[in-house]
């Protein structure tokens, strides 16, 4: 079965999916200011070169906020559609029928990428992390209840956590060196991991 995508082929780094994702915004943002109804009609879906079945193995990146998911299995959705990792929650599935098609939006395969290029995915989803734990600190200044931000800010650190820990084991398995600095977030200092 074919799959389909809206992400062009070319999005590969987290640089590209940042400028496909404002370009892509900016794109719909002027479609509903225009007046068109449909802006999913302005979008250009691609057959991808990959099928259904090969899925299984094979490695995804979130467009924004790189998590990672491996696809474990084919199988039939609860109205007996196939699809990858039927039983899986609807925001970590990475796509979803439309039309009769499946539909890949907001993933992008990293596993066929070059170590390089995987490694800055993974460094991409540590940063996402951190912004996290800062937008969460942000929150707790202005008012946020101290249970409420305690389980939150326990949750973002084992999420921190599992991304260092996935990074390194990545770096280590792939030969490949990251520099420190390389994780710090802007005006950030990095202890070495």
């Amino acid at each position: 079965m074919d799959l389909y995508t809206c992400i062009p082929l070319s999005v590969q780094t987290p640089d590209d999916a940042r400028r496909y994702s404002q370009e892509k915004h900016a794109h719909l943002r002027a479609c509903l200011r225009a007046g068109k109804g449909n802006v999913r009609e302005a979008e250009q879906y691609t057959t991808l070169p990959w099928t259904m079945e090969s899925l299984p193995g094979t490695v995804w990146r979130n467009l924004y906020t790189a998590s990672p998911h491996t696809v474990t299995e084919i199988g039939l959705d609860r109205v007996g559609n196939p699809g990858p990792d039927p039983n899986c929650v609807l925001s970590f599935s990475i796509g979803c029928y439309r039309s009769d098609r499946f539909e890949i939006d907001h993933w992008v395969r990293v596993d066929c990428l070059p170590p390089a290029v995987q490694i800055s995915w993974a460094i991409r989803r540590v940063h996402y992390c951190k912004e996290e734990l800062e937008a969460l600190l942000k929150q707790a200044k202005a008012g946020m209840s101290k249970a409420i931000f305690r389980s939150r800010t326990q949750m973002e650190h084992q999420a921190l956590d599992i991304a260092m820990a996935e990074l390194q084991s990545m770096t280590e398995s792939l030969g490949v060196a990251v520099p420190p600095t390389s994780l710090a977030l802007p005006g950030e200092q990095m202890a070495l991991f």
